[in-house]
């Protein structure tokens, strides 16, 4: 049965307008999405439990609820200054323990949109996880999920410290950190079948225990700077760790 609702002050309406905080999103593991585009993908997925939209979507498999909205309610719940007519609640993703061949470590990355850019540069690039430290911006933040373009639903997003750098390293993985110290540069490292790109903070890059655990530093030469924006950086270095694979 499809439920209407017209009131901003419906209970329905609060309770999804909690799940824009994070305490709340981690307390029940549930996050929001927007757009049809995301919401086609985390369906996919099995991830949507309840949809509020404009006007009655059909075919959504029996155990979503669906609830239509009036534009204003749905409005208070959307993150976006236009919104796109619907929005989702959905689980959190399920990540795998596997981590794959191909393996992004971002180092406590803050900005939203690059953690959200690098989720969909990793893809592009056929990466199979991304391990995000414990001071990254969350992967449920609107902003990420946004930039992402729905990566998020199609590459294993796990989260993790240097203890999982000391494990892959243990298991024969490549760890390659950017320094602005290394002699090598990206374009001529042998790159390992099995290895893991290290990318860090904005202000301060890769922290000294992450980066004592890499097995090589390498540098992205460059003229008339000194620094890139960590996602162009993170492009560059997962083209070259992937283009001879």
């Amino acid at each position: 049965m499809i439920q209407i609702i017209t009131s901003r002050s419906n209970e329905r309406i609060k309770e999804a307008v909690k799940l824009k905080n994070v305490s709340y999103r981690n307390e029940y593991g549930l996050f929001l999405i927007e757009g049809f585009h995301l919401l086609e993908m985390a369906l996919a997925k099995n991830l949507v439990v309840t949809v509020f939209a404009l006007n009655e979507i059909p075919n959504l498999p029996s155990d979503v609820e669906q609830i239509v909205a009036s534009p204003d309610t749905l409005k208070k719940i959307s993150s976006q200054v236009t919104p796109q007519g619907v929005v989702a609640i959905c689980h959190f993703l399920k990540p795998k323990a596997k981590l794959g061949n191909r393996v992004l470590f971002l180092d406590d990355v803050a900005d939203p949109g690059n953690v959200g850019t690098l989720i969909r540069t990793a893809l592009a690039f056929d990466f199979t996880s991304v391990v995000l430290s414990d001071k990254c911006a969350s992967v449920y933040n609107d902003k990420v999920i946004s930039a992402s373009q729905g990566a998020l639903f199609s590459i294993n997003i796990v989260k993790g410290d240097g203890e999982v750098l000391t494990s892959l390293q243990k298991d024969g993985y490549q760890i390659i950190a950017t320094s602005l110290k290394a002699v090598t540069p990206i374009d001529k490292l042998q790159v390992a079948k099995k290895f893991v790109v290290i990318l860090g903070n904005e202000a301060h890059g890769i922290s000294a225990a992450t980066m004592s655990l890499a097995t090589d530093q390498v540098i992205i030469p460059m003229q008339h700077i000194d620094s890139l924006n960590v996602a162009i950086a993170g492009g560059i270095m997962m083209y070259y760790a992937t283009r001879s694979k």
